[in-house]
This record gives C-alpha cells, structure tokens and sequence, in this order.
C-alpha cells in the first residue's frame, strides 16, 4: 500500500511540471519519456523451500517454534517496552 501510494505520488509530482508546460508551449506534444511502472506489490506467498529466500523463512519459523517452546518469558520492562515500540513501528 506504501509502495502504491509513494507511486502515486510521485506521477501526481512529475506530471504536474509536465501539464503546465505543455498548456505555456501551446498545443499538446508527445511526452519525451515513459515513467516507469511502479514495482509489483510484495507476495504473501511462502516462497520455495529451496531457493535463499525459503530458507531464511524456514530458519526463523524454527526459532521461533524453540523460541515458544522454551517457555522463558523476558520480564525486563523497559526491553519489553522497546520491542513493542520496535515491532509496532515495523508492523
């Protein structure tokens, strides 16, 4: 959605410049560029088991199963208050 939005943006941005100088030139005229298309927004598909990526996936999903099996519970408030503002900035 970020990405949509920035994309947006800066069309509205660059276009803007574009319009008022062709309507000072006079009649209209081709564009002398193509904007490029904006990148696909990111899969939520898990990826291959076996390319970099769907390892990485692999080696956290089983950290954090030993994570939530180990039981231990961090009771240091302000590191708690830290990686809740981290991770919700991040979310």
């Amino acid at each position: 959605m970020r990405r949509a939005l920035a994309a947006a943006c800066c069309a509205l941005a660059l276009g803007a410049p574009l319009a008022a100088a062709q309507e000072a030139d006079g009649p209209a005229q081709a564009p002398t560029h193509e904007l490029a298309p904006a990148p696909p927004p990111p899969s939520r598909v898990r990826p291959a088991p076996d390319t970099d990526e769907g390892g990485l996936w692999g080696l956290s999903e089983r950290a954090e199963q030993e994570a939530r099996a180990a039981g231990t519970l961090e009771r240091d408030a302000a590191l708690n208050a830290y990686l809740r503002q981290v991770t919700c900035s991040v979310a």
